[in-house]
């Protein structure tokens, strides 16, 4: 059996391609760079043509004509990046801000090209911009023609040049489609999808170009068109249906006690591949239902990859009642990894219909999610779009590191490395029964939890469970003794952070807790037990940090409880 986490992962990432070094100028005409007026933008661009899929082209806007002289020296120098990576000569068309900017308002377009080409909301727009049109879309690729970005390494573009020339590849053989398939196998998330028939080829083309425009699958991902009805009989497939190999992380999680891939049954086409029928929905429907149907069941978040998320993103605002099942792998606990990618895959396996299903490797999407934070337990049920009211929050983040507001969860395993599917399976079951309450913790419990004004009773009835608990809560004030205190606290909650009988919180002013009284002067720190409630005593005049922070220690440390 494979003990490797990282090999049972692994994605086989293409080989990076060496930066284009472009051939020497005097190697090459360049006929095809052409400056073009607004009429010929209109025709060339702007104006769609019904039933006509126009090849590929090159856009380059100029800011002023300050950048003329630029534009054509990028122009030429495109023309030998095209060339070296063996591309057809596609025309290059060079046009100033100014003109594209009054050809559009005197038209009024506000669709298709006129959309992408209108110019950017900042205060000053690029010096160069790149657009490239394609035959699968009327919107224009875009592309920053910086020299920091754009020119420095124009590898992005000739990379998307390159899956757009080849987008759609028509097999001869059958066994051309069963080698794909098997090299797929080690790519996770870039399927191979397969359009068969010739009914509503171009809405076919056009999906293609959308997933992987909008980062929705890997661009080495693979789409085949099939017609032959001898090929289609040798592959068991049926006529006009899309097919897709999933080899998505679940994919990789059912082998994990096994060795190798499944590839023994590639033979049997319908064994490996799932099946849409694009037939049974409308064109309106189409686009949404495949799209859908083609992404990976289980989002595999790396850092924070923009199209990872995008994925994570869509599906949740798709379904936006479910819940999402999360595991994080910290990078620093491999040696139980396995036991928890078996545990999630049979998590997947019984809930897989009632769920999302999120795998995060390692700790950098805390930020985002907090609830994926060092800290926490790594298994959880969450729905980030079901956020705590402002009136009633009960756990507030700091503005400047969070997106979201407090989010419904649910830690559905214990801090540690002994994890057991059983007793995450039935703390599932209560989420599911409505005998779980939600938390809204955006820090692990023993930092300081940042409290909306409103909040206190509840954080205190949820952390005062046990007699032997205590509550330190900070009042912060608006001078410079405020930030003095913050620190302390802070430093006192990361000392004793290993004593799980002390919380710590944080309110900001004003406060309309109903608990609290109104105090003559802040900041303020209160110790809560079960016993009540004191106000700890500190001289901000007579002590510095290291005299103030072991004054307040011993206090909190030395009162007495009722345990």
């Amino acid at each position: 059996a494979l003990t490797n986490i990282s090999y049972i992962l692994a994605t086989k990432e293409a080989e990076e391609e060496p930066k284009p070094v472009a051939p020497k100028e005097k190697t090459l005409p360049f006929e095809q760079v052409q400056t073009i007026n607004r009429e010929q933008l209109l025709r060339e661009y702007l104006v769609k043509t019904p039933g006509v899929a126009r090849p590929i082209s090159i856009l380059l806007v100029f800011r002023n004509e300050t950048f003329r002289q630029e534009a054509l020296q990028l122009a030429k120098a495109l023309v030998l990046y095209i060339k070296d990576a063996q591309l057809p000569a596609y025309p290059i068309h060079v046009i100033s801000r100014k003109d594209v900017d009054e050809i559009i308002h005197t038209t009024q377009l506000v669709k298709g090209s006129a959309r992408s080409l209108v110019e950017p909301q900042k205060d000053r727009p690029p010096a160069l911009e790149v657009f490239v049109r394609t035959p699968f879309s009327s919107q224009l690729l875009s592309f920053d023609g910086s020299k920091t970005a754009f020119q420095a390494n124009p590898k992005r573009l000739l990379k998307s040049l390159k899956k757009y020339e080849k987008l759609i590849e028509e097999p001869e053989t059958a066994d051309e489609v069963k080698a794909a398939i098997k090299r797929a196998g080690f790519d996770i998330d870039a399927p191979v999808i397969i359009r068969t028939g010739s009914a509503n080829e171009r809405n076919f083309r056009k999906l293609a170009f959308r997933l992987i425009e909008g980062r929705l699958v890997s661009i080495r991902s693979q789409f085949f068109l099939i017609r032959k009805p001898q090929l289609l009989d040798e592959l068991n497939l049926k006529e006009n249906h899309l097919y897709v190999l999933r080899n998505d992380v679940l994919s990789k999680l059912e082998t994990l006690d096994s060795e190798g891939l499944p590839l023994s049954s590639v033979e049997e086409m319908d064994s490996v591949l799932w099946v849409f029928n694009p037939l049974s929905v409308n064109k309106e429907q189409y686009y949404s239902r495949a799209t859908n149907f083609l992404l990976p069941r289980v989002i595999r978040v790396s850092g924070t990859k923009q199209s990872h998320l995008g994925v994570f993103f869509r599906k949740l605002s798709r379904e936006h009642q479910k819940l999402v099942l999360s595991l994080r792998l910290p990078a620093d606990e491999k040696h139980v990894q396995l036991n928890r990618l078996r545990i999630f895959r049979d998590l997947i396996k019984k809930y897989g219909n009632q769920f999302h299903f999120l795998l995060v490797e390692g700790d950098q999407l805390g930020d985002l999610l907090p609830h994926c934070a060092p800290g926490f337990p790594v298994f959880a049920l969450f729905n980030m779009l079901r956020e705590h009211s402002k009136e009633n929050a009960a756990y507030e983040l700091p503005k400047d590191i969070s997106l979201f507001k407090p989010y419904e969860k649910y830690f559905i395993s214990k801090r540690g490395l002994d994890e057991i599917y059983e007793e995450i399976e039935a703390l599932v079951t209560h989420v599911l029964k409505g005998t779980q309450d939600p938390t809204f913790l955006q820090v692990p419990a023993e930092q300081v939890q940042n409290l909306g004004g409103g909040a206190l009773e509840e954080y205190l009835l949820t952390q005062l469970d046990r007699p032997e608990k205590k509550v330190v809560l900070e009042i912060a004030g608006t001078d410079q003794s405020s930030g003095r205190l913050r620190y302390i606290i802070d430093r006192l909650s990361d000392n004793l952070k290993r004593n799980n009988n002390i919380a710590f919180a944080r309110m900001a002013l004003p406060n309309d807790s109903r608990v609290l009284p109104l105090f003559s002067s802040y900041p303020v720190v209160i110790l809560f037990t079960r016993n009540g409630a004191q106000v700890l005593s500190y001289d901000f005049n007579t002590h510095d940090d290291e005299g103030l922070y072991e004054d307040i220690r011993k206090q909190v440390l030395h009162t007495q409880t009722n345990s």
